[in-house]
């Protein structure tokens, strides 16, 4: 069967960014660090045919070339998403995909050997930096599995986007209640104050969304509520 025209148009078009952060979950924050320089090192390799092209200007060089011989500043890997999709645009005149695997392994063994903080500051600029407003974006998709990872991170559970303005968008959080510590209204509050604290709504709103819709979904073993309120 054929794709048809509107799905082939995009075949083979984009240059793709593949990041996997899967076994950068070491016991210390150095050996994490380490872990994660060699997947920069590796990635960027992938791509040398960029600094190959001889396009790249002298500071850009520079960076990339302390990227590949694992000598670059903390700052210069915080920012190794922005400026690879930067050269590929350039380089190949379309817009990059990113797909990144295992983003919140480092996070969670960040948590589970007491470097967290370090860890977070870190994904935290190197993911900000690659996906939030990059002109070079066309489409990313990043997966993780672990709660902590998207709440340290400050993401809600789903954000669900029209596919056009002007249709409705929705902020979705999810908890778990504790009884009796935790009651599922107590968990429900929680949740959409999360949402307004975040002020998740204005994302979607600066997209087109309208009208925003904030829902909590809160769970209690086999017992589930659900209210919605207003996004903030």
């Amino acid at each position: 069967m054929g794709a048809g025209e509107r799905y082939r148009a995009h075949f083979q078009r984009y240059p793709v960014i593949y990041l996997t952060l899967k076994g950068a979950k070491q016991e210390t924050f150095e050996r994490c660090w380490a872990a994660l320089r060699e997947k920069l090192i590796e990635l960027y390799n992938q791509h040398r045919h960029v600094l190959d092209s001889r396009q790249l200007g002298e500071v850009e060089e520079r960076r990339y070339r302390q990227v590949l011989d694992g000598t670059a500043s903390e700052a210069v890997y915080g920012r190794a998403l922005l400026d690879l999709s930067s050269h590929l645009h350039r380089r190949h005149g379309e817009r990059v995909v990113m797909l990144i695997d295992a983003y919140d392994e480092p996070i969670h063994a960040g948590y589970l050997h007491g470097y967290a903080p370090r860890v977070l500051d870190f994904v935290r600029t190197f993911l900000t930096e690659g996906l939030k407003g990059n002109p070079h974006l066309h489409k990313a998709v990043l997966t993780g599995i672990l709660r902590v990872a998207r709440e340290s991170l400050g993401r809600p559970d789903v954000m669900i986007r029209p596919a056009q303005p002007g249709r409705p968008g929705v902020v979705l959080e999810l908890k778990v209640a504790r009884a009796p510590r935790t009651s599922l209204e107590q968990a429900l509050d929680e949740g959409l104050a999360q949402i307004r604290a975040r002020d998740d709504a204005a994302e979607l709103r600066a997209g087109g969304a309208a009208p925003v819709h904030a829902v909590a979904v809160a769970f209690d073993g086999k017992v589930v509520r659900v209210r919605a309120g207003e996004p903030g």
